[in-house]
């Protein structure tokens, strides 16, 4: 069974951007760039997001999509005594 997974943020460019995700979320942003949006989970070609916490860090969702279905499947949810998700 996986473990809580945490993800590393994509951040995006915008020319509409800023620093304000920095300012009110703490969030790392590179330097010197105008970021309009950040982006805490996806599996988009060019846009997939990497593990940031424990053993499996530095793969990928999708490696973790195709290796544990299962596991990450709706059937998969549990509520807090066990019972399944609805």
């Amino acid at each position: 069974m996986l473990y809580p997974l945490t993800f590393k943020p994509i951040f995006k460019d915008r020319v509409w951007g800023g620093r304000r995700l920095e300012q009110i979320y703490q969030k790392p942003l590179p330097p010197g760039v105008p970021i309009g949006e950040s982006w805490e989970i996806s599996d988009r070609p060019g846009d997939v997001s990497v593990i940031a916490n424990g053993p499996l860090a530095g793969r990928d969702l999708h490696w973790v999509l195709e290796n544990h279905p299962a596991t990450c499947s709706a059937n998969a949810l549990r509520t807090r005594d066990g019972s399944p998700a609805d």
